[in-house]
């Protein structure tokens, strides 16, 4: 059966046959060799450094699936995101262009505007003759964000039906309504309530895209798989909760003091999402939070492990690379946070491994590595020409030799002007005080300017800024110079717009 076919008979309601890219037919088979590589791009959303290979969590977690991908490749294991937030992060991913470059900011900014003739991955490799199909939550899932002419095929598997029994929470958070579940959006407690374990989202993503890598198809593709947990809410099988029994779980380290030496705008940032850890405490229920994130994560885990084994077993084994990744870190309750969205190590840091065939297995590399080098990694892995217009590298020289030298380091923003800059050793942050934000506090509270520096090879939990320590002024002046100069303007949000769903076109309103 043609992939097209078969793809559709996969597919429910929103598959499509073969669109445009770019306003034109999607190009057929180019001049790849016949040892070209697939690629299965599988992202995960909200996934922190809690898993067995990068030890973020002291006791024992189970991701006995992240293991054995990494005994396959190379884990990056000092890999950070470009942005604390999904739809900055992923357009970074996809466009291979820092927030700085294009102006995407925050969830609430379409990039396909914004940005009309970028040659995201997924045009590239249409063009390269690759078939490009994705799965699940991909790009930022909101409503005209992952436009069809990116895609040769789209398969969505979303959240159930409205008319299907929602979960009961075990904890409600600040109630208001979320977009992925209908729900609550930070709240936990046992899937399902009633009804079937396979009616999970995820758990029909992870079927479909074993079904897809049992097509034995010679057409060379691109398949990007993602999986929305562990993002909130974490709403799973009991199964996975009764891995961890609360009496067992460890509390992240902390600090009474640890926010004394924070920057005005570093308790400003944090503080968007800070009421959540003083309602955790008061209930007593930040065990049980953690608790339910480690659930989450072993599930989704759970779901990796079916796509590997459909790999694995079918026709694609050999001759196909695997990317995983999350598109950011997460905090339970380190430095009094919860979430993402600060420039802090526990939301930039991530799970990142490349795997596949002429990669060695088991490898470990511990030097810097971005979310925004993966777009030109896949390029120079799969052995198709590079993009100089791209802002990251390719991790290819890494992939061969985990231990080389490497001289470049993360970059990672978080609204405009604010940077994080991670060595190997060493986190720089400055902020612009200017920056319009959401959240303020008292601006008696802090007096420590716009900067932090951490030195990870002695204080891994950043809790002694050491900026304002005249002894570390050359450190500081050599990771700022990686910060990028005059930032891109924050990109039109939403309400600027007008969305033709019908065309898939947004139009500017005549008052911007």
């Amino acid at each position: 059966m043609r992939r097209r076919e078969f793809l559709k008979s996969l597919s429910t309601g929103l598959a499509a046959s073969a669109l445009p890219v770019n306003g034109s037919a999607a190009p057929r088979m180019s001049n790849l060799s016949p040892n070209h590589r697939n690629v299965l791009l599988i992202s995960v959303d909200d996934m922190n450094d809690w898993t067995s290979g990068l030890g973020g969590y002291s006791g024992v977690v189970h991701t006995p699936n992240l293991a054995r991908l990494a005994a396959k490749g190379v884990e990056f294991t000092n890999a950070h995101c470009a942005s604390p937030v999904c739809n900055p992060s992923r357009t970074a991913v996809f466009t291979g262009l820092r927030p700085s470059t294009s102006g995407i900011y925050n969830n609430w900014q379409p990039w396909a505007p914004q940005l009309p003739n970028a040659e995201t991955l997924f045009v590239r490799f249409c063009a390269e003759g690759y078939r490009v199909t994705g799965l699940g939550k991909v790009w930022h899932h909101r409503k005209g964000y992952s436009p069809p002419s990116q895609f040769h095929d789209f398969l969505d598997e979303g959240p159930p039906p409205y008319g299907t029994p929602r979960p009961k929470p075990e904890w409600q958070g600040i109630k208001h309504k979320g977009h992925m579940l209908g729900t609550v959006s930070f709240s936990w407690g046992a899937w399902p309530r009633e009804g079937k374990e396979e009616d999970h989202p995820d758990v029909r993503i992870a079927k479909r895209a074993a079904e897809f890598l049992k097509d034995p198809t010679e057409e060379p593709f691109l398949f990007a798989v993602g999986f929305h947990k562990p993002h909130t809410s974490w709403h799973v099988p009991q199964k996975y909760f009764d891995l961890y029994p609360l009496d067992t779980i460890r509390l992240p380290e902390t600090k009474a003091d640890d926010l004394d030496d924070i920057p005005l705008q570093g308790l400003e940032l944090a503080g968007i999402r800070g009421w959540d850890h003083g309602d955790l405490m008061k209930a007593g229920m930040w065990s049980a939070a953690v608790r339910a994130y480690l659930a989450t994560i072993s599930f989704v885990d759970d779901q990796l492990g079916t796509v590997l084994d459909a790999l694995e077993d079918g026709p694609h084994a050999d001759n196909t690379l695997v990317v995983f990744w999350s598109d950011h870190g997460f905090h339970l309750g380190e430095k009094e946070h919860w979430h993402k969205s600060t420039l802090w190590e526990e939301s930039t840091r991530l799970p990142f491994i490349i795997a596949g065939p002429q990669i060695r297995g088991g490898s470990r590399c511990d030097r810097p590595a971005s979310l925004t080098d993966l777009y030109p990694s896949l390029l120079d892995l799969c052995g198709l020409k590079p993009l100089s217009k791209l802002d990251g590298r390719s991790l290819k020289p890494l992939v061969d030799d985990p231990n080389r030298t490497w001289d470049y380091p993360a970059i990672t923003e978080m609204k405009r002007g604010q940077t994080a800059i991670r060595s190997g050793r060493w986190r720089y942050i400055r902020y612009d005080n200017e920056a319009d934000l959401p959240y303020r506090v008292d601006s008696s509270y802090s007096h420590f300017g716009n900067e932090e520096l951490y030195d990870h090879g002695a204080d891994p939990n950043e809790w002694e800024n050491l900026a304002a320590d005249p002894a570390y002024r050359d450190m500081k002046e050599e990771l700022a110079r990686w910060i990028p100069r005059d930032p891109a303007p924050e990109a039109p949000e939403e309400n600027a717009y007008v969305f033709d769903g019908d065309a898939y076109i947004w139009k500017l309103k005549r008052d911007h």
